[in-house]
């Protein structure tokens, strides 16, 4: 079996950010990330993922990926490489859902402080974003 350097380190570092311990945030539930691949329709991916969930749970975490990716005849690698898409594509849409829902509240607390005697900042970024200010040149 071929080990990828740094490999489980890097599925170890990236499971601690999913869990939220490098955060102030409560932990959430313990995410494994090869779970990310359930996310993308590769063929090949479906090979590691089935080769994965065919594993008793209880000794997923005892196996070391390089093995599963073996067992499919994928490279490890290449399953890293779409584990990081999968995860920068749903945080990307994660943040989108958040913005879309709380820019209206955003907006609403920019404007009040715009109106406050000391909003000048927020006042001038309102006449920025809606160009209200001339331009130069």
């Amino acid at each position: 079996m071929q080990f990828v350097p740094f490999l489980r380190g890097e599925l170890r570092r990236i499971a601690r950010i999913i869990r939220g311990v490098d955060r102030d945030d409560p932990p959430s539930p313990t995410v494994r990330p090869l779970e990310y691949l359930r996310a993308s329709y590769d063929p090949e991916v479906g090979k590691v993922l089935d080769a994965y969930l065919s594993v008793p749970e209880s000794y997923r975490r005892r196996l070391p990926v390089e093995a599963i990716c073996q067992a499919a005849g994928v490279s490890a690698w290449r399953i890293l490489e779409v584990i990081t898409v999968v995860a920068v594509r749903q945080g990307a849409q994660g943040s989108a859902i958040i913005v879309a829902a709380m820019h209206s509240r955003v907006v609403q607390k920019t404007v009040e402080r715009a109106l406050q005697d000391d909003g000048s900042q927020e006042l001038m970024m309102l006449h920025k974003a809606f160009n209200f200010l001339p331009r130069r040149g």
